[in-house]
């Protein structure tokens, strides 16, 4: 069987906590300054209870790979509104934003991140959206590879210094 792209469920809850909880663990593996939470450290349960209440706050989406039950990706975006800020500095427009996107380690390759993001794009498009943000882990070179081949382009850089 062919892997589904669909809507995330409500009992679908612990798969996405572990998809979450790979996808810290990968990020914090990459980061060489230590400031992002290492799995022990990092309550899974609780970011995604958070992330589901911004989803749910912010007319977005879960949507879920699903190889025959066993969920191997996911990508989770909203629509947010645009602040007083955003309007002094640009010209206003309805973007939507990835907030996580993680295909498992063993799954990439398959195109399947390419499939969750033709989808959540689908999605932003029939809400009136015209862009997509999403923000990359400098770090993370392959995301920042894979983001610009499906035709995201650098907007922001944020840089740090330790002191």
């Amino acid at each position: 069987m062919s892997v589904e792209i669909r809507p995330y469920r409500h009992a679908d809850q612990p798969a996405l906590v572990e998809r979450i909880r790979e996808l810290q663990a990968y990020i914090a593996s990459l980061d060489d300054l230590n400031r992002s939470r290492r799995s022990a450290d990092f309550d899974a349960e609780r970011y995604v209870r958070r992330l589901l209440e911004k989803v749910s706050q912010q007319a977005g989406v879960i949507y879920l790979a699903d190889d025959d039950g066993a969920i191997v990706g996911c990508i989770a975006g909203t629509i947010p509104e645009n602040t007083e800020d955003d309007i002094l500095e640009t010209y206003p427009s309805k973007d939507g934003r990835v907030l996580e996107l993680h295909v498992q380690h063993g799954r990439r390759g398959q195109r399947l991140g390419l499939r969750l993001v033709q989808e959540i794009e689908k999605y932003f498009r029939e809400h009136g959206c015209v862009g997509c943000h999403v923000d990359c882990f400098s770090p993370n070179a392959e995301a920042h590879e894979f983001y610009r081949k499906v035709g995201y382009t650098d907007r922001m850089t944020t840089l740090l210094k330790i002191l």
